[in-house]
């Protein structure tokens, strides 16, 4: 969230902040001449913790935004994680121990909930890239990206089976859940 000044009554628009911290609680002061806000910051990185053992947990990443919205591991042990680490919201993937850390998208566009097939073939990801937030495929390592849903749907599951994508949708009756081929379609 960033802080924006609308000018009254012509309505320009310039912005205030353009940064990758969030800005809550705005208030100006009477005569406008200053303005007070709450810059809210996350930290969250990846620990593994064998068998339940929190004393022998160790810690994956060391970047401020990892994990955040999403972290799965594959079939072969590895992770797939979301993080902001190279400046905007993409997926990412390391070995199981932290190592190799690889990033699988890279766009401007915000990547979230990544979820992998059971065969480790594919990651299913909502994204902002064709503008509104969207089911997409991709390849383990990124490549041929597939747009799977033209409606609107995020936080993306797959059925154990890998044939479907299940995730949910907001609209006018509230929240439902879908599911679409993990191919793409209806």
């Amino acid at each position: 969230y960033q802080l924006w000044q609308v000018s009254f009554p012509d309505g320009e628009v310039r912005t205030i902040t353009n940064d990758l911290s969030d800005y809550h609680q705005v208030s100006l002061t009477a005569d406008g001449t200053a303005l007070v806000a709450v810059l809210a910051e996350a930290t969250s990185n990846i620990w593994l913790i064998p068998n339940g053992e929190g004393s022998n947990g160790k810690q994956l990443t060391s970047s401020k935004t990892n994990g955040i919205s999403s972290v799965a591991f594959l079939p072969d042990g590895r992770i797939i994680y979301q993080s902001r680490a190279a400046g905007n919201t993409d997926l990412w993937i390391m070995d199981g121990d932290g190592r190799n850390q690889k990033q699988i998208t890279d766009d401007v566009y915000s990547e979230r909930y990544g979820s992998v097939t059971p065969d480790g073939r594919y990651v299913v990801f909502d994204s902002s890239r064709s503008g509104t937030t969207q089911l997409w495929r991709v390849n383990i390592d990124g490549s041929n990206a597939k747009q799977l849903t033209t409606s609107p749907g995020f936080m993306p599951d797959i059925t154990p089976d890998g044939k479907w994508v299940v995730y949910s949708t907001f609209g006018p009756g509230g929240f439902s859940i879908w599911k679409v081929s993990i191919e793409g379609g209806e």
